[in-house]
């Protein structure tokens, strides 16, 4: 029994309720409640305790239900608010990205139906309607990939990220082609999670780099380490690089540091890598500067422990 139930008892004469274990004839822990006090008698230092000892390992059952009931709760709230979040995101990009490529269609159509039909300028109207009708395309498809996320479910298992990374290459080869881009794997681990969701990591870090590119051909190295119980990849680039103030935005839901006519995009794609790594209980980062490039990082734990 405890070390300081007795000198307790002794000095208090009285205790309740005082949570212990105890061990079975096999050697197995028994919760217990210990109450116990002095009985009187009347011959000076002579006394006798009353101890009662009562079984709590149902109760202790019942408390570790509500325990893990409560974090149940508690994850289900946190994934509440979570889908919450991505309604509005998906609110503000229905109400703006795609709304405004729509307005722009509508008024083309009203300007190419007004030119005569012999004018130079209905041919440059198709063209800005076919390069709005592309750009909502692109936007509902990256829409639909951001929202498969949670559908995927528990399908984890062990998986070697150099594999996966080799797959987006393949998946990538007309992009990497025409861009004439180069990419340098090194050995990387080997994690617990979903392969499809980090090939579509590896895709869109990769298209990035092509996208964000610099004069120069495009040079992507991938390389991972291990520092305090995580394995750490990196996807470094030679592209034009941005101002490290944007560090954060640049994960943010369509988010972007570009116009369109400037670079092509939706600004879902390193939102989607960060919903990804999030949901493997993992971080993602950037480090970068304007002109040097950028290197971005998924930190995940080793062994795929959450």
């Amino acid at each position: 029994m405890d070390t300081h139930f007795f000198p307790l008892l002794k000095m208090q004469e009285e205790v309740k309720e005082i949570s212990l274990t105890l061990k079975n004839h096999k050697g197995n822990p028994i919760p217990v409640l210990v109450s116990a006090n002095k009985v009187k008698q009347p011959h000076p230092g002579i006394g006798e305790y009353r101890v009662t000892l009562l079984d709590i390992r149902q109760r202790r059952m019942f408390e570790d239900d509500l325990i893990a009931s409560r974090k149940k709760l508690e994850e289900k709230n946190k994934e509440l608010l979570r889908v919450n979040q991505g309604l509005e995101a998906f609110t503000k990009a229905a109400s703006h990205d795609l709304n405004a490529p729509l307005n722009t269609v509508g008024g083309l159509i009203a300007l190419w139906s007004n030119e005569n039909p012999k004018s130079s300028k209905r041919k440059y109207y198709l063209e800005l309607i076919e390069r709005n009708i592309q750009r909502m395309k692109m936007t509902i498809k990256d829409l639909l990939e951001y929202a498969k996320i949670d559908k995927l479910g528990d399908n984890m298992a062990m998986v070697s990220l150099k594999e996966l990374a080799l797959e987006a290459m393949e998946a990538l080869g007309q992009e990497i082609d025409k861009n004439k881009a180069t990419i340098n794997l090194s050995e990387l681990p080997e994690v617990r999670g979903n392969r499809i969701q980090f090939i579509r990591v590896f895709q869109n870090l990769f298209s990035n780099a092509m996208k964000y590119r610099s004069k120069a051909n495009p040079e992507i190295w991938v390389y991972a380490e291990i520092r305090e119980n995580e394995h750490l990849i990196h996807v470094k680039d030679n592209g034009i690089g941005f101002d490290m103030e944007y560090g954060e935005r640049i994960f943010g839901f369509m988010e972007r540091l570009h116009s369109h006519d400037e670079v092509e995009g939706t600004g879902i794609g390193l939102a989607l890598c960060k919903r990804i790594i999030d949901w493997h209980g993992g971080r993602i980062y950037a480090s970068s500067s304007t002109g040097a490039g950028s290197t971005f990082t998924i930190a995940l734990p080793v062994r795929g422990e959450s």
